[in-house]
């Protein structure tokens, strides 16, 4: 059920013009302001100086602006005297006619049918280049031989120079023995005569030393009973491939123990069941042993023997 009952009376702030109040303080408050600058910038004033230096500019300037104005105005009353020609000549004619000239000229010119041909630029460069360089390096040459050389501390040509023997001496002058001298040469002499003997000597000794101690051993192994050294060679030879005999034959029994071994896991891989197959051959399995744990029970709950089942 609607309700119904009678209304308040409407407040007086809702027919307030409140927009259009502050519509008119605004524009009350914008004239104010025109005014208030207006004013001030009635009241206000420039330095007696800056005053005075205003006036006279724009004195000055209306005067200048008159002056100008009173020149453009003036009536100019120079006119060039211009002789008129006698003859006055027809420039469209003049013009036709050459055209006419130009044409025919046009017409009698044979014109040359293009050939093809080659630009040698590159090769004229490559070659220009070739003989410059040739030129620096013949002026290189040639200023090693020709120009004086410059380093301190002599003056003198780059050309080189040949070796030269001294020149003999003029007055050879001839020395002589003494006593002194040829006595220290004959000791000289006989020292180093003295030193060559004694170094063949030891030579000589050494060698019969090195002699006497292979016949030593060669007769300690004669009495040993060791064979001659080419035969102990050989069976070294011998054993070593003897070594390498066996070592081949480990390696293929190793080989073949592996392959063998390999073998065999194939095979037990092979033989066992797929892993869902074990799964559930296993399960089978769980399955049997509690049944017949089941039935074990049971039988000793029937012949009344329930408490072993108890028992620990």
């Amino acid at each position: 059920v609607p309700f119904i009952g009678a209304a308040g009376p409407v407040p007086p702030s809702m027919n307030e013009p409140i927009w259009q109040k502050m519509q008119l303080d605004q524009m009350s408050r914008k004239d104010r302001t025109i005014r208030e600058a207006q004013r001030r910038l009635q009241q206000a004033r420039l330095p007696p100086r800056m005053e005075r230096y205003k006036q006279t500019e724009g004195i000055r300037k209306s005067l200048e602006i008159e002056k100008v104005r009173q020149e453009a105005e003036v009536n100019f009353t120079y006119q060039p005297k211009i002789t008129e020609p006698k003859h006055k000549e027809d420039f469209d004619m003049l013009h036709h006619r050459f055209e006419q000239a130009k044409q025919r000229a046009r017409q009698q010119i044979q014109g040359t049918s293009p050939k093809p041909f080659r630009l040698l630029c590159a090769q004229m460069k490559e070659e220009s280049k070739q003989a410059k360089e040739e030129m620096v390096l013949r002026d290189i040459r040639r200023d090693e031989i020709v120009l004086p050389e410059r380093r301190w501390p002599y003056l003198a040509t780059r050309a080189p120079v040949p070796p030269s023997q001294p020149p003999p001496p003029s007055n050879p002058m001839q020395y002589g023995m003494t006593l002194s001298a040829e006595l220290r040469r004959a000791h000289t002499e006989e020292e180093a005569l003295r030193r060559r003997q004694r170094d063949d000597r030891l030579k000589r000794e050494e060698l019969e030393r090195q002699a006497k101690m292979a016949a030593a051993t060669r007769e300690v192994a004669t009495a040993l009973g060791r064979a001659d050294p080419r035969v102990v060679r050989l069976r070294e030879e011998e054993r070593q491939r003897q070594a390498r005999h066996e070592q081949k034959e480990n390696e293929r029994t190793k080989s073949e123990e592996f392959a063998k071994t390999l073998a065999r896991i194939k095979e037990k891989v092979a033989s066992r069941p797929k892993l869902f197959q074990q799964v559930g051959v296993d399960t089978e399995i769980e399955r049997a042993k509690e049944a017949a744990q089941i039935k074990f029970e049971d039988a000793l709950k029937a012949n009344g023997l329930s408490d072993l089942l108890s028992a620990p």
